[in-house]
Order: structure tokens, then C-alpha cells, then sequence
């Protein structure tokens, strides 16, 4: 979002955003508030005040063109549309694969999810999203979106960019993974893989998810696994960056995936990646990680042993890792955002 307000130096900007995200957005806007509003609103996400009160806050500020980066669009707005779809994995997957569990509530959620991701792709006016991989799924399901798709691949942030020496990886050595622990990201595989190890490797987990944590834990101690597993709950920028830091490799080992963030804030920081091959994690890490077959253990355990015996190969994918974080920038999604905002408020046809 800072590229983005520094890449329009004209349009007048309102900004919607949660009471508790004010700070963070307005350290955003710094000198730039003559030409960018900030306005708290205090709805949460999927609930019904979103649908019933939110569209008449939009209506309010006689908006030229809303972006909603993300698909929970309010069913009543009618105005001009660009929306993100960052991955089309709840759509495939459903809330009983996404979720803990499933079922009851859950299926109540994912109905509306489904009703509400078919509105956003036929009222859209542009679809931003991450990969083509992300883009091809989306045509795979709605054909006719085909025209409004634009991938803007993301970036991580500049803090992730500060390379860790090899002698300042973590003794005991620990490989590790950040994101969310739905049944697809498929971490008790990664559990499994460890257990095959002939050598003690820890997996640390940075997640935001308390519950799904614990449950994994507890899926841990029932199957008889002895693998080291440390949890580290919401961490700071700074407590994140210093897990990278000190980390032997990041291991994404996703089924699906829209971009794979991750995987560039590892590379940014010198850190070696292991990475699934399936969705938009190859075309995102190129030529820098490691691969394996997400469906194998033993795969994994390959990758896993790999790394952690062999300096060369996690030298070369720390020197490779750093080349390809580079080709990705915030500078270069802001200027391909701002020229979509331009085409549809000027009403460019698309070539």
C-alpha cells in the first residue's frame, strides 16, 4: 500500500480500514494525508453488518472506483469494481477442507463464501491476482472472467532483506515453516518426513492460529511421533525476521497455493527454500529452491536431508534465493495496480 500511494500523486484516496489496523495504515500515509483519508470502520469480515451496513459507507463517499483486495464484496454495491483473488484453494477445497473439521456452520459459511465469490467475479470490473497459476484456475471455473484478469505478482517487504551467515544458524538446527495449518498446507506430512530422519531436525511453525496449532500438536503426541516442533503464535516482523534468520531452511510444503509469500521473504533474508511442487510455488521460486513432491514423505525427508547434508546446494540456493527476491517488487505491483485503477476510470478498452 505505501508504493501504491506513492505511485498516484493525483487521485484523492479514502482508505477503509479496522480501528485496530489505524496506526499501522496511517504510518503508511505519512506526509501524503492532504490526498488520503483514512476512515476506521468497525465491521468485521464475512458478517452481516458487512453486507447491510457497508455498502451505504461506500455509497456516503461518492466513490469514483473501489478496490476490494480481497472477494467479501457487499452484495448491494453497484459501483466501479477491482477485486484480488489471491487463490481459489477455499473454492476448491470447500470450509470442511480449509477449516478444522467441517460440516454445520462450517457448510453455512462456505455457501455464502461460493454465493459471494460468484457475485465479486461477475461484478468486477478488473480481477487482480498473484500468479498465473492463480489466474489459470480462475478461468478453469469462470471462463467468461478471462478478459478482467491481471496478475500482479506480490513482494515481500523491504525488512526481509537482510542476509543471515551460515554460522548464525540455529544449533540445534531447525527447519521452518509461516502460514496458516489448514488441512491443505499439508504440515503433518512435513512431521512425518522428520520422523524418517536418521538426524534430530526441529520444525518451528510461526502462525497465527492458536487453535489449529494445538490441534496439530495433539495430532503429534496421539500418532506416537517423537519429532521436535516448536510453536512460535503471532509473531512480531522483528521475532519473524529473526526465525528466518536463524533457520537451516523455510519449507513450504502447500498442495495448493495462489503465491507462496514466504518462500521470497526466506530468499530475501538468506535462507534456503524447500518448496512443494504444485500450485504457484514454482513459478514463484523459479530455479531457488528445492522441490519435492508433496504427497510423499519420504519426498520430503529427500528434500529435508538434502539441505541439511549438503553445504553447496544450500549455498547455491541462498545465492540464487537472493537474485530472485530481487525480481520481485512492491514499486513494480503499485505501478501495474495504479494503470488498472486508470484504464477502468478513464473506460480504456482492454487490448
Amino acid at each position: 500500500m505505501p508504493a501504491l500511494f506513492a505511485e498516484d500523486s493525483t487521485n484523492e484516496c479514502i482508505v477503509f480500514c479496522r480501528p485496530d489496523a489505524r496506526e499501522k495504515v496511517q504510518s503508511w500515509i505519512g506526509t501524503q494525508s492532504h490526498r488520503i483519508r483514512l476512515v476506521p470502520v468497525n465491521i468485521r469480515w464475512y458478517s452481516i453488518a458487512e453486507q447491510i451496513l457497508l455498502p451505504w459507507i461506500f455509497y456516503r463517499y461518492r466513490l469514483s472506483l473501489l478496490h476490494v483486495p480481497h472477494i467479501n464484496i457487499p452484495w448491494l454495491y453497484f459501483g466501479k469494481l477491482v477485486i484480488t483473488v489471491h487463490d481459489l484453494t477455499k473454492w476448491e477445497y470447500g470450509a470442511g477442507a480449509a477449516k478444522k473439521g467441517g460440516g454445520g456452520w462450517f457448510n453455512v459459511l462456505n455457501i455464502f463464501f461460493r454465493m459471494t465469490f460468484v457475485l465479486a467475479v461477475a461484478r468486477a470490473n478488473r480481477i487482480i491476482v498473484p500468479s498465473y497459476f492463480s489466474a489459470g484456475k480462475l478461468i478453469q471455473y469462470f471462463p467468461k472472467a478471462k478478459q478482467k484478469i491481471e496478475v500482479i505478482p506480490e513482494a515481500c517487504d523491504g525488512d526481509f532483506r537482510t542476509s543471515a551467515k551460515p554460522s548464525e544458524r540455529s544449533a540445534p538446527p531447525y527447519i521452518l515453516y509461516v502460514g496458516a495449518l489448514y488441512p491443505y498446507k499439508n504440515v503433518f506430512r512435513v512431521i512425518q518426513a522428520l520422523a524418517k530422519l536418521s538426524s534430530p531436525v526441529c520444525l518451528a511453525i510461526a502462525t497465527f492460529q492458536d487453535d489449529l496449532a494445538q490441534a496439530l500438536i495433539q495430532k503429534v503426541k496421539s500418532e506416537g511421533y517423537s519429532v521436535c516442533v516448536r510453536l512460535h503464535l503471532k509473531p512480531s516482523d522483528a521475532e519473524l525476521r529473526n526465525l528466518y534468520a536463524g533457520a537451516h531452511a523455510l519449507i513450504h510444503p502447500s498442495l495448493s497455493e495462489g503465491f507462496g509469500l514466504p518462500c521470497l521473504e526466506a530468499m530475501g533474508m538468506g535462507t534456503p527454500v524447500l518448496a512443494a511442487r504444485a500450485g504457484s510455488l514454482p513459478e514463484v521460486c523459479g530455479d531457488a529452491a528445492l522441490y519435492f513432491d508433496p504427497s510423499s514423505s519420504d519426498d520430503i525427508a529427500r528434500a529435508i536431508q538434502g539441505i541439511m547434508e549438503n553445504p553447496a546446494v544450500s549455498k547455491s540456493l541462498i545465492e540464487k534465493g537472493a537474485i530472485r527476491a530481487q525480481q520481485f517488487s512492491w514499486e513494480n505491483a503499485a505501478e501495474k495496480t495504479h494503470r488498472v485503477y486508470e484504464e477502468i476510470l478513464r473506460g480504456t478498452p482492454r487490448s
